[in-house]
């Protein structure tokens, strides 16, 4: 995703708020960077650490709560079932992240209108919305790229027709299969994997896989994803119970606090209007929850950016923190009745990448 620069000013003035002037001058990397390394302490296995920074989240360090820096929205109380791209783009569609994001995943320009977090059936496949590849949508279309398809030894990769049905199109490159709707590619394949179980292993934020196994297939298939995460987790803990991690006192961590303090970056952080207060609470849950010191200059201006965010616009009122299903009921209910969400209206076009 691209949120540095090479922008339209038109995007940069109507869709990034302006006290975002120093995440809007750094790199892509950077920024893609700083936000997964908001999540290193996340303490949801599902939705994954990747799936919520990959959506535009970035965490706060409090429970699960999220929240996007360009469109100012926050969500909390996640569930399983909860897709964090889907809810960010049906609820924030002009959002600087999820704009550039959609013209990033689409080729050529397409109409903008309000998302539907569904895939509909239709007599010739399935009618997609936001498909990445929608000249694939289609099961010939997906069929006839499998022309070129490996056939030294047959025996020992899955059949055409499994992939085919998983979504997979052939890119011509080797074993190498492509989603047409998440853009996820896989490879190394044995005729033991079965395409769409590995689909929904590796790409769990794909809506066409989802709702082409079912959900109960769906959820199993990220059961088993946690079992082996939790098996890891648990090798690499009794791998390292020789060096126990001891936790800091209350007592400690103010001393480290108020040593950092001195820093010739806190300096520039008041410079940049943020109070000392917010600074000093910003070492401290960095240090109580990530147990551990900020990488660079940035991840910390980043943290209080955060934070300076959550304290505005929550300003006393826990209920300014959504949670996905409840908003997303009232949503579809709302666009049963017709009510539209201003923020649908603002939309004119795709942005553009010079």
């Amino acid at each position: 995703m691209d949120h540095g620069g090479g922008v339209t000013d038109d995007v940069n003035k109507n869709n990034r708020p302006p006290e975002n002037l120093f995440i809007n001058s750094l790199s892509t990397d950077t920024v893609d960077r700083s936000r997964t390394y908001t999540f290193s302490n996340w303490p949801s296995i599902t939705p994954s650490a990747q799936e919520m920074a990959c959506a535009g989240w970035w965490y706060t360090n409090i429970a699960d709560r999220v929240i996007c820096i360009h469109c100012d929205t926050m969500f909390h109380n996640w569930s399983e079932t909860d897709r964090p791209y889907e809810i960010h783009r049906v609820k924030s569609p002009g959002c600087f992240y999820v704009r550039t994001n959609e013209y990033k995943l689409t080729s050529t320009q397409r109409q903008v209108a309000v998302p539907s977090p569904t895939i509909n059936n239709t007599p010739n496949g399935y009618t997609i919305v936001g498909a990445v590849h929608a000249e694939y949508s289609l099961v010939v279309r997906r069929h006839q790229t499998f022309e070129k398809w490996p056939e030294a030894e047959p025996s020992t990769l899955p059949s055409i027709e499994s992939f085919v049905e998983a979504g997979f199109f052939y890119t011509g490159d080797k074993t190498i299969v492509r989603c047409f709707y998440c853009n996820g590619a896989l490879r190394n394949w044995q005729s033991s994997d079965d395409p769409k179980v590995e689909h929904a292993r590796w790409f769990p934020q794909c809506a066409y896989i989802r709702q082409y196994i079912g959900e109960n297939l769906y959820q199993a298939i990220q059961r088993k994803n946690r079992e082996l995460r939790a098996q890891r987790n648990l090798q690499e803990s009794t791998n390292g119970e020789n060096s126990q991690y001891i936790p800091w006192t209350n007592d400690e961590i103010d001393r480290m606090v108020k040593a950092r303090l001195d820093l010739p970056v806190v300096e520039k952080l008041r410079q940049e209007g943020y109070s000392m207060a917010l600074i000093r609470k910003v070492y401290e849950m960095q240090l109580r929850f990530k147990k551990d010191d900020f990488k660079t200059d940035v991840d910390l201006r980043v943290a209080c950016l955060i934070l300076d965010k959550q304290v505005k616009l929550i300003n006393g009122n826990e209920a300014n923190i959504l949670i996905p299903q409840n908003w997303l009921n009232k949503f579809i209910e709302d666009q049963k009745k017709g009510i539209v969400n201003t923020e649908q209206l603002e939309i004119k076009k795709p942005i553009e990448i010079q």
